[in-house]
């Protein structure tokens, strides 16, 4: 009968070598060859008898599934245990056995072995210098049952995630062994086994148990906006999925350094901008710096896990230039890819309308809004918009002959307002002309049934207007049947915040935000305004802090030689003629009479 030794609590403890870190998470390993040679063992473990245990310690960490080691119960019978601390002799088939549960088992030859006779034991031996080591532990056992000699090493590497198992001298090929590796020997659990109670172990065998699929995290990266001027302020979110393992993020960073953003740290916190909290999803705000330069710029958000394993994804960001006042756009996304050769305007990428509808026939109208920047304020010309209505047969000929025009000072959302300037029963036409451009999906660019139009509206009888935010909308009619329907801006932009409503006597509806449906993002539309800057009103042509007839009559009176104009008067010319005369000293009385700049 044998004699059962079992390993003390503590010498588990030591023998589990747990560490805190993990470089190589794996799910399952898989068999290859080495093209390493053998090397020995030189120093004696005292693990010497039939079903005996000890612990020996790596001079570095041993990774197995992921998880480091610093040291291990060795087993006279042919097995190394990391977690458990089994003297067990009989082997058990298939793989995983429950004989060693609690983490990892390496089992170069699992039987019943002995290595209290002549010459035999368990060895150890170091070669190679700190950073790329390899341990090796050898076994020079019998077996129980015939005292037949069996030879056999393992080999570690450091900072390697694989192991060599190399069998040197067998006389027992295995017949009655389990040979393999194993995760933590629970029902279901990986293993990995060469041979299991078969002759398949001989002399000069040698395996390399590999970890092939160290997975890391895995990160994406997306913008809220794809292009913006310096100043933009845009939002970047990446999803990150664990590594095997499930080891958990420490960092996710966004280089933001090509549109002068810096270094970002994006959190998964659930404060704005970020969402919800702890879903995975990594997000932090960036703003377009002053060093910017125009065209696409690349940013790549890194993140890393607590095994310092990491992963990159990339986004790319146009930088533009400054927003024309007045100018709401683009809308064109290529050239001379459409119909015929013309440009195109390609639905949006996660959008699926061609067009918005801005119908008088139908009593909808549509409005988006413009800011005045200048501070004298604005005098409007005209505005253009963009529509089309849909032919069967391409016809790049207007169909156009109506648009109405409202301008609000207040944002119209949720309300009926009336507006503030401007109606929607007014046909105010100036001309209307194709752009060149064709609306189209991304797989259709040769599709020319919706050849976009320019639409100009007279806005010269609208006052002028002050500093700040304004609301212009637009309802058109045309000659088809078809729409019409206003055109988007394509890429969306940040802020995007179009309306449309029905103002038909027999149901209309407020103003509303212009979106696919609830809770998905707003559109822009695009428009065109032509406006002057209303001029500046300082007409005190003597200096007293008054602008007043005595202005006029003192300028009348240079101009006839009757006043000679002191020093701190101002230059005459008004209306910029280049003559300071009669004329601007009658432009000065009828402002003094009317208040109005743009005489």
């Amino acid at each position: 009968m044998k004699n059962l030794a079992f390993l003390t609590a503590a010498a588990l403890a030591a023998a589990s070598g747990l560490s805190s870190s993990a470089f190589a998470q794996c799910a399952s390993l898989t068999i290859g060859s080495t093209p390493n040679a053998v090397e020995v063992g030189t120093d004696d473990t005292f693990v010497n008898g039939d079903d005996v245990i000890g612990t020996i310690f790596f001079p570095f960490n041993v990774s197995l599934y992921g998880v480091e080691y610093n040291a291990a119960t060795v087993s006279s019978n042919g097995n190394l245990q990391f977690g458990s601390g089994s003297n067990s002799w009989t082997n058990t088939c298939p793989l995983p056995s429950a004989t060693f549960l609690g983490g990892p088992s390496v089992m170069p030859f699992w039987d019943d072995l002995r290595t209290d006779t002549a010459g035999s034991g368990i060895f150890t031996s170091v070669s190679g210098t700190p950073g790329s080591q390899r341990f090796n532990v050898e076994w020079r056992a019998t077996t129980f049952a015939s005292a037949a000699p069996v030879n056999f090493v393992v080999s570690f590497y450091e900072g390697q995630s694989y192991f060599d198992v190399f069998y040197v001298s067998m006389s027992d090929n295995g017949a009655s062994a389990s040979v393999g590796v194993q995760a933590d020997g629970s029902a279901g659990s990986s293993a990995t086994a060469f041979s299991c109670n078969q002759p398949n172990v001989t002399s000069g065998t040698s395996v390399r148990y590999s970890c092939p699929d160290v997975l890391n995290p895995t990160v994406s990266l997306s913008l809220d906006t794809s292009s913006g001027a310096v100043g933009t302020v845009f939002v970047a979110s990446a999803p990150v999925t664990l590594g095997q393992g499930g080891s958990p993020i420490t960092s996710v960073i966004l280089d933001a350094s090509n549109v002068d953003g810096g270094s970002v740290a994006l959190l998964d916190n659930g404060v704005a901008p970020d969402i919800t909290a702890n879903d995975g999803t990594y997000t932090g705000s960036v703003t377009v710096g002053a060093a910017a330069a125009l065209g696409a710029q690349s940013m790549t958000v890194t993140a890393t896990d607590a095994a310092s394993r990491s992963d990159t994804a990339t986004a790319s960001f146009t930088v533009t230039l400054p927003p024309t006042p007045g100018t709401n756009g683009p809308f064109q996304t290529g050239t001379g890819d459409g119909f015929n050769g013309g440009n195109t305007s390609a639905i949006e990428t996660g959008f699926n309308t061609f067009g918005y509808t801005a119908s008088t026939a139908s009593f909808f109208a549509v409005a988006d809004d413009f800011v005045v920047t200048d501070a004298a304020g604005w005098s409007l010309n005209s505005v253009t918009v963009y529509a089309y209505q849909t032919q069967t047969t391409p016809n790049p000929v207007s169909t156009f002959n109506d648009i109405r025009i409202s301008i609000f000072a207040v944002n119209p959302n949720g309300t009926q307002a009336a507006p503030t300037y401007g109606d929607f029963t007014t046909n105010r036409l100036l001309s209307t002309a194709f752009t060149g451009v064709y609306r189209v999906t991304p797989t259709t660019l040769t599709n020319g049934q919706r050849a976009i139009m320019s639409i100009t509206a007279d806005l010269s009888d609208i006052p002028d207007l002050a500093p700040g935010t304004y609301w212009i909308g637009w309802t058109l009619g045309g000659t088809q049947a078809s729409g019409p329907f206003t055109v988007p801006v394509v890429p969306t932009p940040v802020g995007a915040n179009a309306q449309q409503r029905n103002f038909g006597l027999a149901a209309p509806t407020n103003w509303d935000t212009l979106n696919l449906a609830a809770g998905t993002p707003a559109q822009e539309l695009a428009f065109d305004l032509d406006f002057d800057v209303v001029q500046s009103c300082d007409y005190d042509f003597n200096q007293d802090e008054n602008v007043d007839l005595l202005d006029a009559q003192q300028m009348a009176q240079v101009f006839v030689g009757l006043l000679t104009p002191e020093a701190n008067w101002l230059d005459g010319d008004l209306n910029g003629d280049e003559n300071a005369d009669l004329t601007d000293a009658q432009i000065l009385a009828a402002f003094v009479v009317s208040g109005n700049c743009n005489l």
